[in-house]
């Protein structure tokens, strides 16, 4: 089989490290690709550097638009891909020459609906630790853990850029990146996206390269604003949690909400916000056993506990915990 394949680069003032990105997606050694590149309104020479591209390599697509945000420019992509499966690259980061053919095995090897991949962290010209998945294989979803681990669990699950997803599931259930939402529409989208899977393959090997750079959002989002976005978060999940996923979804959406509830309980402390929690605070105390039920670190359950009792008592024992490992 040889199906195409839609990689989705959004643009913005990326002139430093576009070229990078795209001599890295044209170079793949699967090569029935489309490359869609969405210059949202970049500012710098970002946009002719796409064009420029294209005029070198009839795979290329480019879409000029206004500037709204990388989950627009993503959105815009998706409404004229064509390809039977979806890849997103951020247009600062990089792949590996093999990224979208060891993708493309995986899902159509075992008639999966979404195939993950490992990948490095590189920032200040160091590549810095390999990220990988905990499953070897296959992972047919029959347990709600299962769905946590591949949206949730951490950066590595959120992220939508070191996956493969099928188009068809996507425009039938008309999933699309939050655009009022940033950041977290990542894994925003993933999490819809898991809801209407049956079947994951995670791949160990490390094919993308996260380059950690001064264009990333998390270095010039407002983190005051925090509290707000994770308000937008968890009334997103809760549209999913009551819809027609799975159970065993559900389940893995209201953990997502936990963590996010206990983001909100601290943000709400550390920059003195006097919002009322008592809600949250409930909502986190009926849900003890629950949280208790999945497979996570002691520690991780020591944080829940302590933030369930008091947002204070957690930040004391914090502190407490940093002052005692820096005397060793």
């Amino acid at each position: 089989m040889n199906d195409l394949i839609s990689i989705i680069i959004p643009v913005f003032r990326v002139e430093k490290y576009l070229p990078r990105c795209i001599e890295s997606v044209m170079a793949q050694t699967y090569k029935n690709i489309e490359i869609i590149l969405v210059d949202d309104g970049s500012p710098d020479s970002s946009g002719r550097i796409c064009d420029e591209y294209a005029a070198k390599d009839p795979r290329i697509r480019v879409i000029h638009k206004d500037n709204g945000g990388v989950s627009s420019a993503r959105n815009a992509g998706l409404d004229i891909a064509e390809g039977k499966y979806i890849c997103f690259v951020d247009s600062d980061d990089y792949i590996h020459e093999n990224y979208a053919r060891r993708l493309y095995s995986a899902v159509s090897e075992k008639n999966a609906d979404i195939a993950s991949c490992g990948f490095f962290r590189y920032a200040d010209g160091v590549m810095l630790k390999k990220q990988k998945h905990q499953y070897p294989d296959a992972v047919e979803y029959n347990s709600s853990q299962h769905f946590y681990d591949l949206f949730c669990n951490d950066f590595r699950a959120s992220v939508p850029w070191n996956k493969i997803y099928r188009s068809d599931i996507i425009r039938e259930n008309k999933i699309k990146f939050p655009e009022d939402i940033r950041p977290g529409e990542d894994s925003l989208f993933v999490a819809r996206y898991s809801g209407y899977a049956r079947c994951a393959v995670f791949i160990s090997d490390a094919l993308y390269v996260y380059a950690d750079c001064e264009t990333s959002v998390c270095r010039t989002f407002d983190k005051r604003s925090y509290f707000e976005n994770d308000e937008k978060q968890i009334a997103f999940l809760d549209s999913i949690e009551n819809g027609d996923n799975a159970p065993l979804f559900s389940d893995a959406v209201r953990m997502k909400k936990i963590f996010l509830i206990m983001h909100l309980m601290y943000d709400n402390k550390k920059f003195r916000l006097k919002k009322d929690m008592s809600g949250y605070k409930k909502f986190l105390k009926e849900n003890i056993s629950f949280f208790i039920s999945y497979s996570l670190s002691l520690r991780v359950k020591l944080r829940f506990a302590l933030m369930a009792v008091s947002p204070f008592l957690f930040d004391t024992v914090k502190i407490l915990y940093r002052k005692l490992t820096a005397k060793k």
